[in-house]
């Protein structure tokens, strides 16, 4: 046909009149398929998908070139680009579209799989003849991976569309007899589908009835054969009882038309099911939650009215067991049947690299139930703030004309925490106060403590009640610190749970296994020792007839110990359900379908069976959620940690790697989905794919530096230098920086020298010479860092943008050692330097240089005029150092100047500056100097609370060996 033709069910192929699409970049194929697949799009949502990396504007300039290009070469046919850029279906015919038409008629045809007509018949063929391959088979764009990803995520909907028309087909044309075009229907599948033990069966039965036995053998070793090297498994009990009737020639010669199941009745077996179970009353959802009825109510009074001295903070402790998680569930039934859902997360061992995972996990889920008109009525600044952390669960894009700055601008992270706390407000707003509930808490990453902590210091501002549950003997410092805050301890209540006396235990076991004698419940006392969560899974196992109750007098045995016990609940699960459960124990946290589908190889039914045994079985549970992508988890960990500890290391190893394979791309759109780059780079390295560990690793420093979640960070770059990254100088660079932050200088001083020995070339050799400086200039070692800045000067010429901040350090150093004149004319060096370069930062150091100098030589006049205007310049900044060091310094020239009020709203907006960046040394000497300003403000006992904390900074500096005491003494820079 005439016109513009294009088809994408393969690799793309465009043709105008017959003729191959002439175009000379590949973004105008792209933008076709991309209309091929979605439709109608937006210019703002094709700009972003095809240029990823670049700014708005860019990005859309780009796409109008592209769109003429494209118009040029179609002869204005085709495409019709307006603010949505669509097709003209006059014009276009779209081998994905004629797909569409074929199925929709399909379905809409009124018939029963066993009567399908020739016309859905021929549909069908037609359907999988469009098909020619993977969708945009071998097409990708080297410089956009969020193109890539849809792709790739467009390509596996096509292929399960593909894979449901092959099952209709094939079972259509067995029912009719019609072999041979059952078995090319049969063997594409099997090209898609490889590890799907229904088309082997299939296959293996289809050569039985056609009197090939040695072809019907070979399909089934070759079944064995992929699914060992995939999945680390042995075919399904079904699949080898199909084998085994066609060895012993237990096949029918032909399928009946009423058939419901061919596979099955062919072979004269039935189909193989979990073993069946009496019910018991007791059984599952509804035992009581005994022993626990006051602190309940307790709880309950504390969260909905404030009962206990209006404290709108609950903190509930204990270990491990004795039923923190099952309080907590209880205490949100209540609130749900009183018409408050409160919002709840947990937090995950294992995911403390992920910054603000929790708070994500609580974003979700109030995001996904708000009224749209509550959520249209945030601040698009709010919404813009959002973005940052959970930007595929807004509907709408964020307001272009709204400017977002970076967390290390003025008051940024502020704000972003602030935004954060400001939708959990609004959300839960129906029925003041809303309850947000965190178990798990030990768990924590640093950042959401930090996250945490700015909410709990507001949260008499809010209509908020907050409850926490952790384990207080495994949990962080920094957590523990916080709990401890004066301002935080004197609004909680704490809760510390016992473990379950003799009569509760009683209570529960009568009321789940009734009409028993009273020595049971003594029995399961002394073997749980009154830790609730050993007791429910004995509880469990005489429910589920695994241990008999009575067995004449000779004694039971239950097995000891958690982790026996864990082991003993899995037994009698079928083998799907037994891989499926492996999957997602080696998922290692809550799951979802999609991923331990992708994990375990098994088909969407097989997994939805799976899961639903694992449900019956009460060893996950559904987590409420998006309900069109519903998650499980395990009911506790020691059942995940025992499924986990049986699966062989071979096959942990396989669904490490494709638990990788599956979150990749998930992750490259939504960085904290399912654990973020962080889950991706443990999972390759559990499957020994040390290289592409080591590069999610950089990817995971990359976002919690942007975060400025520094620990993280630090943790990521250890990782990504020891699997081996290619780039080992940037990450060395990085890892000594992060480390610097953290005021960690021995192990910036190696790392930085490492850096050093690995340098390509002069270059990045006087980069790296240059940190290694500053850190001596921080530990007050002046002859060590002139060492360094003497050697980085060496090495680079005039013109290289490290230049001038080379010569600012050698003036901040001269100014140091008391030689003023040489500290003005490096100042001036750098300054001139910096001007004829166009480097900002270097200007807005030498500023900063000449008006220490000025306050030295007690000229407080020329200092503040050099320091603000240092300030003007280093605001905008994305690094915010040069910004605190002028503001600092502008502060100190304030108040010499006699204006100390002045002084002490300049030196504040500096701490606050500071303590985001999360520079602990020059945090702690801003703290300082706050103090010394409250002090002569005649503020003393702010003076005497801010003090308190800069000691407590300065302490932890350097501990890696005695502190310096030049450490101490920091007070400008």
């Amino acid at each position: 046909m005439d016109g513009l033709k294009v088809d994408v069910l393969g690799p793309p192929r465009v043709t105008v009149d017959g003729a191959p699409l002439r175009v000379d970049t590949r973004k105008a194929v792209a933008l076709l398929g991309i209309l091929a697949v979605d439709g109608p799009r937006s210019r703002g949502s094709l700009a972003a998908l095809l240029w990823p990396e670049s700014d708005t504007s860019r990005a859309r300039g780009a796409l109008r070139r592209t769109l003429s290009v494209l118009t040029h070469a179609l002869d204005g046919r085709g495409v019709v680009a307006e603010e949505t850029v669509r097709f003209d279906t006059d014009a276009v015919t779209v081998d994905a579209a004629e797909v569409a038409g074929l199925l929709e008629r399909v379905a809409d045809h009124d018939e029963t799989p066993e009567q399908r007509c020739d016309r859905c018949l021929a549909d069908l063929k037609r359907t999988v003849e469009l098909h020619r391959g993977e969708l945009l088979e071998g097409f990708g764009l080297r410089d956009s991976t969020l193109f890539d990803d849809w792709r790739t995520e467009r390509a596996e909907h096509v292929r399960r569309r593909l894979v449901g028309v092959f099952d209709l087909l094939t079972t259509t044309q067995l029912r009719r007899g019609v072999l041979d075009g059952a078995l090319d229907g049969l063997e594409r599948w099997l090209v898609i589908d490889p590890l799907n033990e229904e088309v082997h069966t299939r296959l293996m039965l289809l050569h039985a009835w056609r009197g090939e036995r040695a072809e019907a053998v070979r399909r089934y070793r070759a079944c064995v054969a992929v699914l060992d090297v995939e999945l680390g498994v042995a075919p399904l009990a079904r699949t080898t009882q199909v084998y085994q009737a066609i060895l012993q020639g237990r096949v029918r010669p032909a399928v009946r038309s009423d058939a419901t199941d061919p596979v099955v009745e062919a072979a004269e077996i039935a189909p193989v099911r979990s073993p069946a179970r009496t019910p018991h009353p007791g059984r599952h959802e509804g035992w009581p939650l005994v022993g626990r009825d006051e602190v309940l109510d307790e709880l309950a009074a504390v969260v909905t009215n404030g009962a206990v001295g209006a404290r709108r903070l609950t903190v509930v402790t204990g270990e491990a067991g004795v039923g923190k998680t099952r309080l907590a569930d209880a205490l949100r039934q209540r609130l749900e049947a009183a018409g408050r859902p409160p919002a709840a997360a947990r937090c995950f061992a294992g995911e403390t690299g992920l910054a603000f995972g929790p708070f994500v996990d609580l974003l979700r889920q109030v995001i996904d139930r708000m009224p749209a008109s509550r959520l249209t009525a945030l601040p698009a600044a709010t919404v813009k703030e959002l973005h940052r952390l959970v930007p595929a669960h807004l509907a709408n894009e964020p307001d272009p004309r709204v400017e977002l700055a970076p967390l290390d601008s003025p008051g940024a992270r502020a704000v972003f925490f602030a935004a954060i706390w400001d939708v959990l407000d609004a959300a839960l707003a129906d029925i003041p106060p809303g309850v947000v509930v965190l178990d798990e808490l030990q768990a924590i990453d640093p950042s959401s403590i930090q996250l945490l902590g700015y909410g709990l210091h507001r949260l008499a501002d809010r209509d908020l009640a907050v409850v926490l549950c952790l384990r207080a003997e495994d949990a962080p410092a920094e957590l523990l610190a916080l709990l401890d805050d004066p301002a935080v301890a004197g609004i909680a209540h704490r809760v510390d749970l016992p473990r379950l006396v003799p009569d509760d235990a009683a209570a529960l076991v009568a009321a789940v296994v009734p009409d028993t004698d009273p020595s049971l419940a003594e029995r399961l006392y002394a073997e749980s020792e009154g830790l609730p969560l050993l007791l429910a899974e004995y509880l469990r196992l005489i429910v589920d007839g695994e241990v008999a109750v009575d067995d004449g007098g000779q004694g039971w045995l239950l097995p000891r110990g958690a982790r026996e016990l864990a082991r003993s609940r899995l037994a009698g699960l079928s083998d799907t359900a037994t891989q499926i459960a492996s999957a997602a124990a080696t998922f290692g946290r809550s799951f979802d379908l999609e991923v331990v589908r992708a994990a375990s190889g098994r088909t969407a039914t097989d997994v939805v069976d799976g899961i639903d045994e694992l449900l019956a079985r009460r060893l996950v549970r559904e987590l409420r959620g998006d309900t069109s992508a519903p998650e499980y988890d395990f009911v506790h960990d020691k059942l995940r940690a025992a499924i986990y500890e049986g699966t062989s290391l071979a096959r942990r190893r396989l669904l490490h790697g494709r638990i990788a394979d599956a979150l990749a791309p998930l992750v490259r759109r939504d960085a904290h989905r399912a654990g973020g780059a962080a889950a991706v780079a443990e999972h390759a390295r559990l499957a020994d794919r040390d290289d592409e560990a080591a590069r999610w690793h950089a990817v995971a420093a990359e976002q919690a530096r942007r975060l400025f979640a520094n620990e993280e960070a630090y943790r990521h770059l250890e990782q990504a230098i020891a699997l081996g990254h290619p780039d080992v100088w940037r990450l060395r660079l990085q890892l000594g920086e992060v480390a610097t932050l953290l005021g960690h200088y021995p192990a910036a001083l190696a790392t930085f020298e490492a850096a050093a020995a690995g340098a390509v070339d002069d270059a990045t050799l006087a980069m790296t010479e240059l940190r290694i400086a500053g850190v001596y200039l921080r530990r007050g070692e002046l002859a060590l860092a002139g060492s360094h800045l003497t050697a980085a000067r060496q090495l680079v010429d005039d013109g290289t943008p490290t230049t001038a901040r080379i010569e600012a350090d050698l003036g901040l150093l001269r100014l140091r050692e008391g030689h003023l004149a040489d500290a003005v004319a490096h100042a001036e060096q750098a300054l001139a330097l910096a001007s004829d370069g166009g480097d900002v930062e270097g200007r807005a150091q030498a500023l900063n240089l000449l008006g220490l100098v000025a306050r030295h030589e007690g000229d407080p006049a020329a200092a503040r005029d050099h320091l603000a205007a240092s300030v003007q310049l280093a605001e905008g900044l994305a690094d915010p150092a040069a910004y605190v060091a002028a503001l600092n310094n502008l502060a100190l020239a304030t108040a010499e100047a006699g204006d100390v009020e002045g002084a002490v709203d300049l030196q504040q907006r500096a701490v606050e500056r500071g303590a985001r960046y999360g520079d602990r040394h020059r945090e702690a000497a801003l703290r300082n100097n706050l103090a010394d300003l409250l002090h002569l403000a005649g503020r003393d006992d702010e003076a005497l609370a801010t003090l308190e904390g800069a000691v407590g900074l300065f302490a932890s500096i350097d501990t890696a060996t005695d502190p310096s005491p030049e450490i101490w003494k920091l007070v400008d820079w």
